[in-house]
């Protein structure tokens, strides 16, 4: 067993394990040049190998960079949800229910200062 081989398939298990804390970093999400760096490293360990011994972690390395490489490219094709709100902009007009049970609605927050909404996406 090649040690450049196995030392590039742990390096982009690493960078495909590296995804879900680099996508939380909002300066992060639009580049991901940490998991770009950590897939470079990988392929430059499996270069060598592939070159002279052709092993199967080699492989298994290159084809977890380009698999990554490939969903970051379509991904970054889909187009943006059109409609939503922008930070500072004027809310739509809509209706919600407070915590207390009250009908709560943004324009009755207008001159207050600042308003937060937050969605729940899930519990999970």
């Amino acid at each position: 067993m090649n040690v450049l081989a196995v030392a590039s398939l742990i390096v982009s298990f690493a960078a495909g394990a590296s995804y879900i804390p680099v996508s939380k970093v909002p300066s992060l999400r639009r580049n991901m040049w940490p998991i770009w760096a950590l897939y470079g490293l990988s392929l430059i360990l499996a270069i060598p190998v592939l070159i002279f011994s052709h092993s199967i972690f080699a492989w298994l390395s290159v084809a977890m960079g380009a698999l990554f490489g490939l969903s970051y490219l379509v991904a970054l094709r889909l187009p943006r949800a059109g409609g939503r709100p922008q930070p500072g902009g004027i809310l739509p007009a809509f209706e919600v229910i407070s915590e207390d049970g009250k009908l709560a609605l943004p324009a009755g927050f207008a001159g207050k200062g600042p308003f937060l909404l937050v969605f729940y996406r899930g519990f999970w």
